[in-house]
């Protein structure tokens, strides 16, 4: 399955471009029946911000036992632009997803799940933190991994 039909090596000027295009396709309505994992992705960086980390976490919805993990390093190949950190952040992530041998369909926030839907997953696997245990298990992981 390829998920992006677009190169990533882009200058900030096209990947604006591309990212309005792609923004044209997004669903706010729930492409999904029911939930039975949960992947939370962060990305660190080394202190010369040179390379990039990626990591992937994927954990049972309720229960939030961790099934699997990977992890990827690349060097950076594009600039801190804000509003474009997919393009320096995507990559590795995609890499890190590509490792995972569970699959599954991704739905980021505003794409295939409405707002309501969102809140409830993120509120239930938030447990005792302000973000979701999938989040922050990946966080911890990508910044030991950088550190």
């Amino acid at each position: 399955m390829k998920m992006f039909q677009h190169t990533w090596k882009l200058q900030p000027l096209q990947a604006i471009k591309l990212q309005r295009n792609l923004a044209k396709k997004v669903r706010h309505k729930n492409g999904f029946k029911n939930i039975k994992l949960i992947v939370g992705a962060d990305v660190g960086f080394d202190k010369e911000g040179k390379r990039v980390f990626g990591v992937m976490v994927v954990l049972t919805y309720r229960k939030l036992n961790i099934i699997e993990s990977a992890r990827v390093v690349l060097p950076v190949k594009f600039p801190y632009v804000p509003g474009l950190l997919s393009f320096r952040e995507g990559p590795v992530l995609l890499k890190a997803y590509q490792k995972l041998k569970t699959k599954s369909i991704f739905v980021s926030p505003g794409h295939k799940i409405d707002t309501e839907t969102e809140v409830i997953i993120i509120l239930s696997s938030s447990q005792k933190y302000r973000i979701s245990v999938s989040i922050r298990q990946s966080h911890q992981l990508a910044h030991f991994t950088a550190s």
